[in-house]
């Protein structure tokens, strides 16, 4: 996918340990530092063609997404 084509998202951000996070409606989660300038850390596809319109949430080393179909649950690992 070209980088100019704009997505939608409907969620809120979630900033957690200093990085922000957000979901596009299509599920890919866009992920950014929490600082003044653009820089796109990741872009992360979860591959499910559902609707994602609720806001990402974190517990503990967790990230939880989930879309009109679907709970994805996508763990970090250990530092």
């Amino acid at each position: 996918m070209p980088a100019t084509r704009a997505r939608q998202v409907y969620s809120s951000a979630l900033l957690a340990d200093g990085t922000l996070y957000y979901l596009s409606r299509d599920g890919v989660t866009f992920v950014l530092p929490a600082e003044p300038r653009f820089k796109l850390l990741a872009r992360n596809d979860l591959g499910d063609r559902s609707v994602f319109n609720g806001s990402p949430a974190v517990s503990g080393r967790q990230l939880l997404i989930r879309s009109d179909k679907s709970l994805n649950c996508i763990k970090s690992p250990r530092p």
